[in-house]
C-alpha cells in the first residue's frame, strides 16, 4: 500500500540529518535490537538492557489511534492467494527454462508474499521522541538501550541469501555480465528487452484481482491517510508549540554541558540519541556522515553499546525532559491536534472506516 513507507522515510531522514544511518525496518517498527560484539568492559551485555527505540508509545492511545484497524485495506482471499502463488511458480519455471536455453543455471529465489497489509497505521500510536525509562536509575544503567546495525550491513554483505551466488562467483567477470543481461537485460543500454524475466512476465502476466482491490482502497482513502501521516510526522514537530518546547529543551541540554547542532530545535530529543549513537566508547564524537553507506561507517559510530558517555547523554536528556514536563506537554499538544483533525476530517474518516468494513469487492 502506498502509505506504508511514509513514517519510515521520515524517521530515516532524521537520522541522516543527525549524522547517523538507520537500517530499514518493517513499518512501523520503532526499535532495533543491539548486538554486543565489541570487547570493551564498559559495554553492557545485550541481555542487560532493552533495545533502543526512536519513538515513545502513547499510553493511553491518542484519539486518532481508533482508526488504525481500518487502515490496512482489503484482506486477501484464499482464491487470490492461491492464484498468486501459482503465478509465481509459473513465472519462476519460465525464467529458469529460459536461462537454461541461454546456457546458464538459475535457481529461483523464494517468492515474496503478496499478502495482506498489517499495521499500516501503527505510527499513530507513537510520539517522535526516543524512549527513556520512567526510572532515572534505569536510565543511568541502560541509557537509551542497545542498538546496532545488522552485521550484514556493517560488513557490506547482502542481508538475503541468493541461491545463485555461489554459481555466479564461479563465473568469470565477462560471464557474470552475460548472465545479468540474460536474466534482467542489458544495463549498458539500458534495456530489459530480450531478458528472461521480461519474456516470462509477458508470457505470464501477474494476476491483478487483489492488487486492483488494493488500488481501489488506496484511491478512496489515501488522502486522509496521507494527512494523518503528515500530522504525526511533520505538523507536530513543526508547529509553534512544539518548536517552543524544543527550544527550551535545547537550552536545558546546553546548560548541562551538551553540545548540540544549530538545528537541534527542529528534532528535539531525537538529536540527543543521534549524538549518543555517534559517541565513541572513549567519549569522543564521531563526525557527521550524511548520505554515507552504513558499511563505510565504523560500528562504534552507528550504534548504542551502553557505554558511559552514551549513558551520560541519555541522563541529561532525561533530566531536561523531567524539568520541562516535556512528555506530558508534548502529549497534550498531540491529543489536541488529533481531536482537531477528527473534527475537520470526520467525513473522510467515516469513509475510511466504512470502506474497510465493507471491503472492496473481489
Amino acid at each position: 500500500m502506498k502509505m506504508r513507507a511514509i513514517s519510515l522515510t521520515l524517521v530515516t531522514a532524521s537520522l541522516v540529518l543527525s549524522g547517523c544511518t538507520s537500517q530499514p525496518q518493517a513499518e512501523p517498527s520503532h526499535s532495533q535490537t543491539a548486538a554486543a560484539d565489541h570487547d570493551n568492559s564498559a559495554i553492557l551485555a545485550s541481555d542487560t538492557a532493552p533495545p533502543a527505540q526512536w519513538d515513545t508509545e502513547l499510553i493511553p492511545a491518542p484519539p486518532l489511534a481508533r482508526y488504525i484497524p481500518y487502515m490496512d485495506g482489503p484482506r486477501q482471499t484464499a482464491d487470490e492467494a492461491t492464484e498468486l502463488q501459482a503465478w509465481h511458480v509459473r513465472l519462476d519455471d519460465a525464467i529458469a527454462a529460459c536461462m537454461t536455453r541461454k546456457g546458464f543455471r538459475y535457481v529461483p529465489s523464494p517468492a515474496e508474499e503478496d499478502g495482506d497489509n498489517h499495521g499500516v497505521g501503527e505510527f499513530l500510536r507513537w510520539l517522535p521522541v526516543p524512549n527513556l525509562d520512567a526510572d532515572r536509575a534505569v536510565v543511568a544503567r541502560n541509557g537509551y538501550g542497545l542498538m546496532a546495525a545488522p552485521k550484514e550491513s556493517i560488513t557490506g554483505k547482502p542481508a538475503n541469501d541468493d541461491p545463485n551466488r555461489d554459481y555466479l562467483n564461479s563465473l568469470s567477470p565477462a560471464e557474470q555480465d552475460a548472465y545479468s543481461i540474460a536474466l534482467r537485460g542489458d544495463y549498458h543500454v539500458p534495456t530489459n528487452k530480450g531478458s528472461c524475466t521480461l519474456d516470462a512476465i509477458e508470457a505470464f502476466p501477474k494476476p491483478t484481482r487483489f492488487s486492483d482491490r488494493v488500488d481501489a482502497f488506496d484511491a478512496e482513502t489515501s488522502g486522509v491517510i496521507s494527512s494523518m501521516s503528515a500530522l504525526v510526522n511533520v505538523d507536530l514537530l513543526s508547529g509553534p508549540q512544539v518548536a517552543s518546547l524544543n527550544r527550551d529543551w535545547v537550552n536545558c541540554m546546553k546548560s548541562s554541558g551538551q553540545t548540540l547542532p544549530d538545528w537541534a530545535g527542529e528534532e528535539g530529543p531525537r538529536v540527543a540519541m543521534g549524538i549518543a549513537m555517534r559517541t565513541r566508547p572513549d567519549g569522543s564524537l564521531g563526525p557527521e556522515r550524511p548520505n554515507t553507506w552504513v558499511g563505510e561507517i565504523p560500528p562504534e559510530e552507528i550504534s548504542l553499546m551502553g557505554t558511559q558517555p552514551e549513558r551520560d547523554i541519555a541522563l541529561a536528556d532525561y533530566d531536561c525532559r523531567a524539568s520541562l514536563n516535556y512528555l506530558p506537554r508534548l502529549t497534550a499538544i498531540r491529543v489536541a491536534m488529533d481531536e482537531k483533525f477528527i473534527h475537520e476530517h470526520q467525513a473522510a474518516l467515516d469513509r475510511l472506516e466504512q470502506t474497510e468494513q465493507d471491503g472492496v469487492p473481489a
